[in-house]
């Protein structure tokens, strides 16, 4: 089976997936696209919509339409929380970057060792002492 064919029945079985267990088809849709595809592509577009749709009828159809996840209610207590949630937002956004470029390092670092060369990213390390 080609390499494309089996990525698009992944995507679309990834699709429906999610599709069907939180009873969100479009949620699916993009998923497939952005996270297994990573491309738009006309074809590829309505096979994963037409897998993500149908999961989404037939999970409705055994399941109902009810919530798959109950969550707790939500309030804010006073307006001092709401610079604690932009805290927040800006710490996680830090934390966020240093994981990504933690996975990028380690995908260097064992790319290295796969090709046998000893090379790092210098736009995540950049060297403590400038070349001459």
């Amino acid at each position: 089976m080609p390499e494309q064919r089996l990525r698009l029945l992944v995507a679309c079985g990834a699709g429906a997936g999610i599709s069907a267990t939180f009873n969100a088809p479009l949620a699916g849709v993009f998923f497939a696209l952005e996270v297994i595809l990573r491309d738009f592509e006309t074809q590829s577009f309505g096979v994963v919509v037409l897998s993500s749709v149908t999961a989404a009828a037939v999970g409705r159809a055994a399941f109902g339409s009810h919530a798959f996840l109950h969550l707790p209610a939500f309030g804010v207590a006073s307006s001092f929380e709401y610079p604690l949630y932009a805290l927040l937002g800006v710490l996680a956004a830090f934390w966020g970057v240093a994981f990504i470029r933690a996975v990028a390092a380690g995908g260097a670092v064992l790319g290295a060792r796969a090709t046998g060369t000893c090379v790092v990213n210098e736009a995540l390390f950049p060297p403590a002492v400038p070349a001459p």
